[in-house]
């Protein structure tokens, strides 16, 4: 009841998204989606969910930085607006979660960013799909060397927004390049990724904008339309519209041995080879799955080991709407 009417409230009285203008946080977005809002066309409203997922994201900033105030740590100047680089006359703009300076009296910039448990995992098991959030860092420190030439550091704070679990990297500007560690303690850790001259591969995205904006060209869909960012961008319908119709004009039964590189035909090759395989591998898989559940039945055995596999029968209910409810019955298999 609550749940729903809180949904439709924030659908129902969310402001109008901003004009676009190029910054810092957009820098690894879908160049596609970029050059859309650049062009003023208008986007699908963001349903009431994500609206608070955003909120909610702006409330942990801030539940962490009043801890931070009951530290030792002095946070300051949070929300200070940095000049990053000049592109096509626009000075591109950012606004900083804020400074930490230590009892020793150095400071670093704090960048804090509070992500669901599935993206936090994933993080923590790759530092590398924190591409996005380095970039952005990355930019407010080159920034911050406009008015503040001592600092050098950032210290990124990843909260986990299920668990309050954090995770925070150490990003290094080393003179154009930028070395992100992993936080042992109060020191860095092991370098966990390194970004070459962020600088100017954002300068490349935002001019890329503005040429794709100023000849009237839609670039290409950097993702496949069953990639998660195609599903939560406000211009999917708008770029995915009349998909088909390019496919079925493009021209057909072409020899692609004189426009393929040798890499990429690998690439063909070995796709075709590991399909086959799977192709035999699934009809025998599924020979061996029926004897399996065979000789389990016949023994009067539910679960049961080999050695170090372990089986076991279940059932899972299926209701179908088109076809008749039904349920299945589950061999599982698994070492031990």
């Amino acid at each position: 009841m609550l749940a729903e009417a809180i949904k439709r409230v924030a659908e129902e009285t969310q402001e109008d998204r901003s004009m676009y203008c190029h910054r810092p946080s957009s820098v690894c977005r879908c160049i596609r989606a970029l050059v859309y809002h650049a062009k003023g066309i208008e986007q699908k409203p963001l349903p009431g969910r994500a609206l608070l997922v955003f909120d909610d994201s702006t409330w942990h900033e801030e539940l962490t930085a009043n801890w931070i105030r009951k530290t030792a740590y002095r946070l300051h100047s949070q929300q200070m607006e940095v000049d990053i680089l000049t592109v096509n006359g626009y000075t591109v703009k950012g606004h900083i979660d804020g400074i930490i300076q230590d009892i020793t009296g150095k400071d670093m910039l704090w960048e804090h960013k509070a992500i669901n448990h599935f993206s936090f995992q994933r993080i923590s098991d790759d530092p590398s799909e924190a591409h996005e959030y380095y970039m952005q860092c990355a930019l407010y420190l080159i920034g911050l060397q406009r008015v503040q030439p001592d600092i050098t550091e950032a210290l990124l704070c990843i909260k986990n927004k299920n668990t309050a679990q954090y995770c925070e990297f150490f990003v290094v500007l080393d003179v154009s390049d930028i070395n992100i560690y992993e936080v042992a303690g109060t020191n860095r850790g092991s370098l966990a990724y390194r970004m070459n001259d962020p600088l100017e591969l954002a300068r490349k995205v935002y001019e890329s904008v503005d040429m794709h904006v100023k000849g009237e060209i839609t670039p290409n869909r950097p993702y496949q339309r069953d990639d998660w960012h195609c599903s939560y961008c406000g211009w999917q319908e708008k770029c995915w519209a009349g998909y088909r119709e390019e496919i079925e004009a493009m021209p057909e039964n072409i020899d692609l041995s004189k426009i393929l590189y040798i890499d990429q035909a690998s690439l063909f090759e070995e796709y075709f080879n590991l399909l086959s395989v799977k192709s035999k591998a699934d009809k025998r898989l599924k020979e061996l799955k029926e004897m399996v559940k065979t000789i389990l039945y016949e023994n009067k055995v539910q679960t049961g080991y080999y050695g170090t596999i372990w089986f076991s029968k279940t059932f899972r209910d299926i209701k179908g709407y088109t076809v008749q409810a039904r349920t299945d019955e589950i061999l599982n298999c698994k070492q031990l």
